[in-house]
This record gives structure tokens, sequence and C-alpha cells, in this order.
């Protein structure tokens, strides 16, 4: 296993067991910047117990990682935080590219299967300021985001999912 497949082996493990112990209900009613510090900490005691040694960065990697999983937007966070990033497309959970600087380029292993984009599409469209709902098949949603992006996500019902975020 390379270094990269042992990372995303550590985060998906991580990511499950905090999942699996973390109360929801509580998390909703603390404030966004003390359930991430919660969250960052419990995280990070996690990896101490578990990991083998990291290195600070592939450390600090993986909590944010973990994080963005429980908190936000998984690997769209990243994109999303980056200022130079114009737009995100996502064709399938393989193929991602993004717009940085007039610039098309691929996003590789930005998802690790069909299930992951579907879930983080769901948390986005449930996050979404405000938006419209294509009732007919495949369903599309058209909304807003905090970070002031449009998006529009495609849900068919047999798979298939896209999605598109452009900074407005």
């Amino acid at each position: 296993m390379d270094h990269q497949q042992t990372m995303r082996a550590l985060r998906r493990r991580l990511h499950a067991e905090v999942v699996a112990d973390l109360d929801f209900a509580e998390l909703r009613r603390t404030p966004p910047e003390e359930a991430s510090m919660r969250l960052r900490e419990e995280v990070s005691q996690r990896l101490d117990r578990q990991a083998p040694p990291l290195n600070r960065m592939d450390r600090e990697r993986v909590v944010e990682q973990v994080l963005d999983e429980v908190l936000g937007l998984g690997p769209l966070a990243d994109l999303l935080r980056d200022p130079d990033v114009s737009q995100i497309r996502v064709d399938a959970f393989d193929a991602v590219t993004v717009v940085r600087g007039g610039e098309t380029a691929p996003v590789p292993g930005a998802f690790d299967d069909g299930e992951h984009l579907t879930r983080i599409m769901e948390r986005l469209v449930g996050d979404a300021r405000d938006g419209t709902l294509v009732r007919t098949p495949p369903f599309r949603f058209r909304g807003a985001l905090e970070e002031g992006c449009l998006f529009e996500a495609t849900l068919p019902p047999t798979g298939g999912a896209t999605l598109r975020i452009e900074r407005a």
C-alpha cells in the first residue's frame, strides 16, 4: 500500500470510529467553533492511540480531513477554501476537476467511491441557504452555499450523481 492509500485508509477508519461514537444531537446544540475544537481534540487523541507515528504535515492533514468529513463537505471543503478555485465539477466520484486561474485541472482521489460522493452531495443540499428542487428524475437541486457559491447537484435514482459549484 502506498503512502496516499495508507493515509486514506487511516482517515476512513478514524472517520468511522468518530461517527460511531458521536452524539449528533449534542453536536447540533454545540456552537460550531466549540464543536470543531472538541472534535479536533478527539481525532487527535484517537490518532495518538492508533496510528504509526506521522510527520506533522500528514497528521494535520488527516485531522483536517476527518473534521471536513464530519462537520463539512468532505473533500470539497478543502477546494472551497482555496480562493483561486472558481469552479468545481464532479462528473463521478473519480472524475473531479477544478478551474483554478482559468485552467482546468483534475483532482485525483477526491472521493472514495460513489457512496462517499452521494453522502457529501446530500449534506450539500441539506446545508444550502436556499434553492430549488426539480422533482422529476433525474432529481436536480440548485442552491447557494454560505461561502457565496452557487451549485447544481443532480442525483439520479439509479446513480451517476454530478455536481457543479461556481463562485458567485
